[in-house]
């Protein structure tokens, strides 16, 4: 018989050891490390839920009774053709980060959105940088940075 050397000795209780360690975790602790893992490389982790809070609505007798707002459906659109991303942050959406999407027809970035009648201040963030509408009129300073107006009046 063949004797075994140091080396594969010490190879072989590596193993045996990390095949204990493995038969040692649970595998609950596995496949919650598992999940969590593939969530963090795949960007998508659930949210904390927020409480909400529900207001009083009076009681119709039908839907007739109710007024529907009306709204304009209003075109905003960029000329850019270099631009990888073009997306929209204003008023009409709380002025968030990641705004709206708008969409390429050869360089030219549109987006429709229904607005009810009002003023309406918006930028775009062409490639993650702000700029203003260059086909607006009026522009103002809002929070240390110009910004778009736009009028919206029913049609």
């Amino acid at each position: 018989m063949k004797d075994v050397s140091s080396r594969e000795r010490l190879a072989f209780l590596g193993l045996l050891g990390t095949v204990i360690l493995f038969a040692a975790v649970p595998s609950l602790v596995l496949i919650e490390k598992g999940t969590s893992y593939y969530r963090f490389l795949t960007g998508w982790e659930p949210g904390v839920l927020k409480q909400m809070s529900v207001d009083y609505v009076p009681h119709t007798d039908s839907l007739q009774d109710a007024e529907l707002p009306e709204i304009e459906f209003v075109e905003f659109k960029i000329q850019d053709p270099k631009a990888k991303s073009v997306k929209i942050a204003g008023d009409f959406n709380g002025w968030r980060g990641d705004g709206y999407p708008l969409v390429s027809d050869r360089g030219t970035w549109r987006l429709i959105i229904p607005l009810p009648p009002g003023t309406y201040r918006y930028g775009f963030l062409v490639d993650d940088r702000w700029t203003i509408d260059p086909n607006s009129k009026e522009t103002e300073m809002r929070n240390g940075r110009e910004v778009s107006l736009r009028e919206v009046v029913l049609q």
